[in-house]
């Protein structure tokens, strides 16, 4: 087992026991479940981002994390949030080579 995959398993069963906790009521996970899950989606981006380089697919990802958490941060952004994905993802489309055949 690498340390990619201990950090990952350690991760996903904090989360395991967090959700457990609020789910019996012990402990409330609102503040975290307000913006903080879209690290799920912006970490994996990022990590992808730093290994393999800039591509359509982690560009893409990083962009629908990053406009989830624009909308939880601000609600008043959430009627241009769909514009604003696609205008973003055109680009990135536009822009960024595909995968090499």
């Amino acid at each position: 087992m690498n340390k990619k995959d201990t950090l990952l398993g350690l991760a996903l069963v904090f989360l395991g026991i967090g959700f457990l906790g609020d789910t019996l009521g012990n402990w409330r996970l609102d503040w975290f479940l307000q913006s903080w899950w879209v690290l799920f989606i912006l970490v994996p981006g990022i990590a992808n981002m730093r290994d393999y380089g800039l591509r359509r697919g982690n560009l893409i990802g990083f962009s629908v994390g990053i406009t989830l958490l624009l909308v939880s941060w601000f609600p008043a952004f959430r009627p241009f949030s769909v514009s604003y994905l696609l205008v973003v993802m055109g680009v990135i489309v536009f822009f960024v080579p595909g995968e090499k055949n």
